[in-house]
């Protein structure tokens, strides 16, 4: 199974110096677009037009995250059309991802209110033209949302260990966090550094040749369909994993 390394990054990471990381053998970035509204609506980060513009010119394929704090499926379905009008302008090697996490006020969801609202964004990202995916937490698929629900979508799951033990399905692994600063095993897990990066930063590995899958298909930037074959999310669902089966990724 191939294996290639990444990292995520957002504003926390400050200026980076994305030659240095290539050189590092960084091979992709999911670069932190923003964090998502209660009631629908995004707050972008302040450097993610700086790291995608500084990623593809060292030609470090990326993708995108988005961190989720909707509290219902409207303002899923509003901010995941707001994340794609911003996403217009960029070409994305990568899955675009919703990251949900331990929010207090989507704690006091429901399991199936949690399920839903990743359910909607990602539709609403793929009838947009983008190929979805989610990031969480070993224990918030298996614990706090349907994960059975949400198959059609690419996984990105963090779990800090020697080896992943999610038993799904998923492309990329956020394996551990890499640095110096603060108190190891709560800041870091890992101690070191990228070549480019002055602070702590999350590692990840790919276990998807996804430029060569998102490159051939009408997602992510890479080409759009006939006007008279609009978006479909059945038809895009069935051909990408045609494409993930050409390819020996399933």
């Amino acid at each position: 199974m191939p294996r290639y390394k990444g990292v995520d990054v957002s504003e926390h990471q400050g200026k980076i110096n994305w030659m240095a990381m290539k050189e590092d053998g960084i091979q992709f970035a999911i670069i932190r677009i923003g964090w998502t509204h209660y009631e629908g609506g995004i707050t972008l980060d302040d450097r993610y037009l700086e790291n995608i513009r500084g990623a593809q010119a060292a030609g470090i394929p990326i993708g995108a995250y988005v961190y989720g704090y909707d509290l219902n499926v409207e303002a899923a379905e509003t901010s995941a059309k707001m994340v794609a009008k911003e996403l217009s302008n960029y070409r994305f090697e990568y899955p675009v991802y919703y990251d949900q996490e331990y929010e207090p006020k989507l704690q006091l969801l429901t399991r199936q209110q949690r399920t839903d609202i990743c359910r909607v964004f990602l539709e609403t990202l793929q009838k947009n033209g983008y190929f979805p995916g989610i990031y969480a937490s070993k224990d918030w698929f298996e614990n706090w949302v349907f994960d059975s629900q949400l198959v059609d979508y690419e996984h990105w799951v963090a779990q800090y260990a020697d080896t992943c033990s999610y038993s799904g399905t998923y492309g990329v692994w956020q394996y551990g966090v890499i640095g110096n600063k603060g108190v190891k095993g709560k800041e870091y897990t890992l101690c070191g550094s990228i070549a480019g990066i002055q602070t702590n930063c999350d590692l990840d590995f790919s276990y998807r040749d996804y430029p060569a899958l998102i490159k051939r298909s009408p997602l992510n930037g890479w080409g759009k369909p006939p006007d008279k074959t609009p978006l479909n999310h059945t038809t895009l669902l069935t051909e990408l994993k045609e494409l993930l089966r050409k390819y020996g990724e399933l």
